[in-house]
């Protein structure tokens, strides 16, 4: 979506499009300093080939290797297919679609990205999926619960509660089922991001000139709810 692309640059970043079934991700992986995992159609992105999770998967394999610094930002789809690269078949079926105040863990209101946020923590988030995982799940898979701390949890209208936002013990990766990029504090998450961003050490100035009001912008037809806003097309 649109959204995201706006949201990267009303804080002085430069958005580069990685393809999701790119062959060379080791060479987007050296001259970028994040990465963005946007969300999408998650029953269609799980039901093709699963090119995404491999590129998702290779990403996170080269941020996780010592002494390296690369943020990842993963949003809804995203989150989903980063939870599901580190910890197999974890989703169910949790849809969500209304605002939701995060229900912050112990560790999550330790954490730097609590304090960094400010207020704008405890205000209310975008939510707008029908997968999730439950802390019940994510505390029976040994996997996810070595990786990731769970900073903060949600519940929808029928009472299901859960993961709203995780951030890897070792590594800036983050996971967020919600929308910040679509919120009115956007700008205080924003941040969060690209204080991470400058500290990665890749070489800078080797992506210039990318610009994205040249690219194609159309309806976001597979979204119904989304009446209005914009995505690029490839």
């Amino acid at each position: 979506m649109r959204s995201y692309v706006s949201w990267l640059e009303a804080e002085g970043m430069i958005a580069v499009p990685v393809p999701f079934d790119t062959e060379v991700v080791e060479l987007y992986y050296q001259v970028l300093h994040g990465l963005v995992i946007p969300g999408g159609d998650t029953e269609y992105v799980m039901s093709q080939e699963p090119a995404m999770l491999r590129t998702v998967g290779r990403f996170l394999e080269l941020a996780m290797r010592p002494q390296e610094h690369f943020p990842i930002w993963s949003v809804c789809l995203g989150y989903e297919l980063v939870m599901s690269v580190v910890g197999g078949d974890v989703l169910e079926r949790i849809e969500d679609q209304e605002p939701r105040r995060l229900a912050w863990t112990g560790v999550g209101e330790r954490s730097r990205m609590f304090k960094r946020l400010g207020k704008a923590a405890q205000d209310e988030t975008v939510q707008n999926h029908l997968f999730g995982i439950s802390p019940k799940r994510f505390q029976e898979n040994k996997r996810l619960r070595r990786v990731f701390d769970v900073l903060a949890t949600s519940t929808n209208g029928k009472g299901e509660e859960y993961i709203d936002v995780v951030k890897a013990k070792k590594w800036p990766v983050y996971g967020v089922m919600f929308h910040p990029e679509r919120q009115p504090n956007r700008r205080a998450f924003a941040r969060v991001f690209l204080e991470e961003v400058r500290q990665c050490g890749h070489p800078r100035g080797i992506v210039r000139g990318v610009s994205w009001r040249k690219r194609k912008a159309g309806a976001c037809k597979q979204y119904p709810e989304l009446a209005g806003h914009k995505c690029y097309l490839f």
